[in-house]
Parts: C-alpha cells; structure tokens; sequence
C-alpha cells in the first residue's frame, strides 16, 4: 500500500495577486461610496440638531400641563454653539440644563423666525403665552449646514395652539408631500 507523502499536502492560501486585487477591489468600491455617505453624515447632524430642539420645545410644553405652570424653553448661543434651556417662566428654576442644539454638529445653523426672537412660553393648557419680557415668542427655527446637499434643511414650526411641527422647507418638494413645510 502506498501512503501519500506529508509533502505533498495540498497548499491553501491567497497568492499575492489575488490579495491586490481583492484590495483594489475594495478601494474602488470606498472611493464611489465615500460622496454620498458624506451626505449621509450631514444630513444626519442636521436631522439630529432639529430633533434636539424639537424635543426642547416638547418637553417645554409637557413640562408646562405636568406642572401646572408656565413654562419657557429660551434658545441662545454658548460658547459660539447654538443651545436651549427649559425653565419655570417666573421663577426661573432650571427643569432641562441647557443642551447643544447641535449635538455634536458645531457646523449646523440655526436660523430663528421671527428674528431676534429667543423665548416661547406655554402656559398649564399647552398653548403658547405672552413672554413675561414682553418679546415676541418664537415662532420657527430652521437648521441647516453649509456643506450638506440642497434640501437638507430641517424646519420646526410651533403654531399658535402650540402644536409642534417638524417639516422640510425645500420647494422642490410636491405639495402633496406630508413633510413640506
């Protein structure tokens, strides 16, 4: 009986061809992927930057029917990075700590309708009160990126009853779109 030989075991393996290859590959697929994952990442900080204030200006609200009071969500700057805070409108004590309106996204921007407006306060039902300062209350603030695609845009609409709307400010949108502002 012959016995195979324990040189001749079969060699398995990549060859180095074969590896270059799989790598240009690769790169190849990196480099047509890569623009529209950038894209992805901008949009994204912006979606993320409209949540926070969005969810600001909830918490305001509810804060406000939970407790019975009037309450304030005040959007400023900090540092050069746009924030918010959540507070008892007369009293002033602090419900939320202020939070970056850009959670990480320095490079999202604010743009505050109507201008130089920075308070809305809702009052025990919800709805939406005369500041205490006499300001005029906000009414939407639009966020955008310099660098992200044309229609990335965010808006966040607060309507006289004090319902909050998130929506999408491009025009080129259908006007049956549910997202158009």
């Amino acid at each position: 009986m012959l016995k195979a030989s324990p040189l001749r075991v079969g060699i398995t393996g990549f060859t180095l061809v074969e590896l270059l290859v799989a790598i240009l590959v690769l790169a190849i697929l990196i480099g047509l992927g890569a623009p529209s994952f950038r894209d992805f990442i901008l949009r994204g900080q912006i979606r993320s930057a409209t949540d926070a204030i969005e969810n600001g200006i909830q918490l305001a609200r509810a804060e406000a029917v939970r407790r019975n009071l009037r309450v304030r969500f005040v959007i400023g700057s900090q540092s050069g990075q746009s924030s918010w805070t959540v507070s008892e409108d007369i009293s002033g004590t602090v419900i939320q700590q202020s939070r970056a309106s850009g959670e990480g996204a320095s490079t999202v921007t604010a743009t505050i309708t109507p201008a130089g407006a920075s308070i809305i306060t809702f009052n025990s039902f919800g709805r939406i009160a005369a500041n205490a300062d006499g300001s005029v209350s906000l009414t939407q603030v639009e966020l955008t990126n310099a660098a992200a695609p044309s229609g990335s845009s965010r808006r966040v609409v607060i309507g006289s009853g004090g319902a909050i709307r998130l929506c999408n400010p491009d025009i080129n949108l259908a006007s049956t779109d549910p997202t158009k502002c």
